[in-house]
């Protein structure tokens, strides 16, 4: 069991973990660590093929294919995207932006979603909007939204973007609207938690 659980760990990208009574911290490999609620599983290849510089969590169970665990909807993504030095801001950096410049990003940030779910039987049904935040003592821009996959149930999302100088660490977070009041505190305290230690 140990070996075969290594084995998840290193195709997953996740260098090691610890756990404890409610939640476990994982190491991502090259990223840094995060703390998840152990109601949360790492996502096996056996649920689902892996892909490089992506990490996924998922609602406990669903790697076993446990009934109860399917008739629920949760995740927590942790993906890199690896540029060239300097393409993004480095991750203290604090950039000033103007209130039309926030507005023109808002809206260059809902297109391009709009854009990205045609043809895919997506639909975004609420635009959220976007905003700067310091996350951990790292800067972070969020933009959030309600989506619906055809007559599936809707689904709240909100991505966290980190800038961090050759690179850039997205967060993804959601749950079904329905089951929110369940989900979202712990999804957001996973997000508190986040710490990047491979600092560019």
């Amino acid at each position: 069991m140990r070996y075969l659980l290594i084995n998840i760990l290193l195709i997953c990208n996740i260098t090691s973990f610890a756990q404890s009574k409610g939640d476990s911290i994982y190491v991502v490999k090259n990223v840094g660590d995060i703390r998840i609620s152990n109601k949360m599983e790492l996502q096996s290849s056996s649920y689902k093929p892996q892909e490089p510089n992506k990490v996924v969590f998922q609602q406990k169970g669903l790697n076993n294919g446990s009934i109860s665990a399917e008739e629920t909807y949760v995740r927590l993504i942790i993906e890199t995207s690896i540029g060239t030095r300097g393409d993004y801001e480095k991750l203290g950096s604090t950039t000033p932006i103007s209130e039309s410049e926030m507005k023109e990003l808002n809206e260059m940030l809902r297109q391009s979603l709009i854009s990205q779910f045609k043809g895919s039987g997506m639909k975004l049904i609420t635009w959220h909007g976007t905003s700067f935040k310091k996350i951990n003592g790292q800067n972070c821009l969020i933009y959030s939204y309600l989506r619906q996959l055809r007559d599936n149930p809707p689904v709240e999302v909100s991505i966290y973007s980190f800038h961090n100088n050759d690179r850039v660490h997205t967060i993804t977070i959601s749950c079904r609207k329905d089951e929110k009041k369940d989900w979202w505190t712990i999804l957001t305290n996973s997000i508190k938690s986040f710490k990047i230690t491979n600092v560019r």
